[in-house]
């Protein structure tokens, strides 16, 4: 499988400009692509294939400017992005609404893929050339481009690509290195399940079925994180609408940064406590409930809007997808609907029903129809379990009965610190 890691690399002046430059002639080779894609289609009615695409867009002088695999991918985007319309097209539900891909700006820049076999390794550095055509046009005094290996990283023999991503308009870049490693073997039972409800102050409630235990990734702190950035971001962006400032500072690409890298940063623990806990109980696969379109056309208010749409949750889902590859655990979703409704101590099916057999009486509160009480969270991952067990056609795999420890105690919640401790203690377990 593959994996990628993203440094924040700050070039020197030289090497800033010719890497914007790059990314300039990307954007507008994407242009020509998407031109070509567009036009044929206006004019048959079809998508224009790959090959036919390159051929017509290689005549540009952008594409000299460019290296080969470098070029190749920009022209593989504009098609990439003509099939995802064909498929809205095809689809129903998108049917109304879905529009052609759209140039990228005048002066906008692209994302500069380079294959492995276009990078040379060296002394912890990855090297890049320039194109002929390029050297011809810019005349840069270094040979190369020279961006530094990240240490972890080091010992890789070949990645498979380096990808480089303007960020604010091209004042910052991201370098991202992909490289392959081989997915390890975890001693799992694939009969076992773990159900995860998605939330905002709960950010992950899970469910696991061999004990009926079930636990909260606490979600407030990445709220908190998010409540404090838009207020200084309004704060800052009333001061530079007084100074008719247009562009971004940096103080706000700062600003933004700290917010992205403090919501990577709890994804990425949360997912790795989640499997290294399943790891543990010898649970085999994960079952998580997801809702298309659940963000579009929202209307909680204006304040809960604000809360619920600033948290990722497909970023967090890819994380934890990934990381179950990586673990060999297996990844599944399943559709949410009524699982919030319905209730899982009394065996009710999930589906819209017109009397329920339970009620949630308060919020973060279900009752089922006996009067047991039940962390509403803990009760809609159960149902997403029993959803999904049902969708496959096997049996049963809990009693109801003892289906969750919230008859007993709420649910234990896990906050970033001791995510933090259990990151440190699973390290010091690992094998040297």
């Amino acid at each position: 499988m593959l994996l990628t890691t993203k440094n924040v690399h700050i070039f020197d002046r030289e090497q800033h400009k010719l890497v914007g430059l790059m990314c300039f002639h990307a954007a507008r080779l994407y242009n020509v692509a998407l031109y070509n894609a567009r036009q044929h289609f206006f004019a048959e009615h079809c998508l224009l294939s790959y090959n036919d695409n390159y051929h017509k867009s290689r005549k540009n002088e952008n594409y000299a400017l460019l290296q080969t695999d470098v070029g190749q991918p920009a022209i593989k985007k504009a098609t990439t992005d003509m099939q995802s319309f064909f498929a809205k097209l095809a689809s129903d539900k998108h049917k109304q609404k879905c529009g052609l891909p759209r140039y990228k700006p005048k002066e906008g820049m692209a994302t500069l893929e380079i294959n492995g076999t276009r990078i040379r390794l060296r002394d912890g550095f990855a090297l890049i050339g320039f194109s002929k055509g390029f050297k011809q046009e810019y005349k840069p005094t270094c040979k190369t481009l020279k961006i530094p290996i990240p240490k972890h990283l080091l010992h890789i023999e070949k990645f498979q690509q380096v990808r480089i991503k303007p960020r604010f308009g091209g004042k910052e870049f991201d370098v991202e290195f992909v490289y392959a490693i081989e997915p390890v073997k975890s001693d799992v039972c694939d009969k076992k399940y773990l159900g995860i409800d998605l939330g905002v102050d709960n950010l992950m409630t899970c469910f696991e079925s061999p004990t009926g235990a079930s636990y909260i990734i606490d979600g407030r702190e990445i709220k908190s994180e998010n409540q404090w950035y838009n207020k200084q971001k309004a704060k800052l962006q009333s001061i530079y609408d007084k100074q008719e400032t247009k562009h971004s500072t940096k103080r706000m690409r700062r600003l933004s940064r700290r917010r992205e890298h403090q919501m990577d940063d709890l994804f990425n623990r949360a997912a790795q406590y989640i499997v290294l806990r399943c790891i543990e109980k010898g649970i085999g696969r994960i079952v998580v409930g997801m809702s298309d379109g659940i963000k579009q056309k929202i209307n909680l208010g204006k304040r809960n809007n604000q809360n619920f749409v600033s948290i990722a949750f497909e970023k967090l889902k890819r994380k934890l997808r990934s990381k179950c590859e990586q673990c060999g655990l297996k990844y599944d979703e399943e559709n949410e609907s009524y699982t919030s409704k319905c209730s899982f101590l009394d065996g009710e099916e999930v589906r819209k029903h017109e009397v329920y057999a339970g009620k949630r009486v308060h919020r973060g509160l279900f009752r089922a129809s006996d009067g047991r009480l039940v962390n509403a969270d803990a009760n809609a991952a159960a149902n997403i379990l029993a959803k999904y067990v049902a969708s496959k056609g096997e049996e049963c795999f809990l009693e109801r009965s003892v289906a969750c420890r919230g008859l007993v105690n709420g649910p234990v919640r896990i906050r970033r610190k001791d995510l933090y401790a259990f990151r440190h203690c699973a390290n010091q377990k690992a094998p040297s």
